[in-house]
């Protein structure tokens, strides 16, 4: 089971479903089954997506570790400034 959550085309497949589901729901103005599409979609976002697009989580990946040290750095600098401030007192 594994080894199909991790394959392409399983979760283009799970894609071609949510579409169709839809347009189903599109043509015959059956609002319910967008329920479906949306858990299809949402498994798809959280679990397909870095599958499926291996450069743009591998981008995400680094994106987050950029801001995480900057974050850090803004942390050190705000933590500094309290210091140096009631040290003044």
């Amino acid at each position: 089971m594994h080894k199909i959550l991790n394959a392409k085309s399983f979760w283009t497949f799970v894609c071609f479903v949510a579409f169709f589901i839809f347009t189903t729901s599109l043509i015959t103005k059956m609002w319910w089954l967008n329920v479906f599409t949306m858990v299809l979609g949402l498994a798809f976002k959280y679990y397909g997506d870095p599958i499926c697009f291996q450069e743009r989580a591998k981008l995400r990946k680094q994106r987050e570790e950029k801001m995480q040290a900057y974050l850090d750095k803004r942390q050190e600098l705000n933590s500094s400034y309290v210091r140096n401030k009631r040290a003044r007192k």
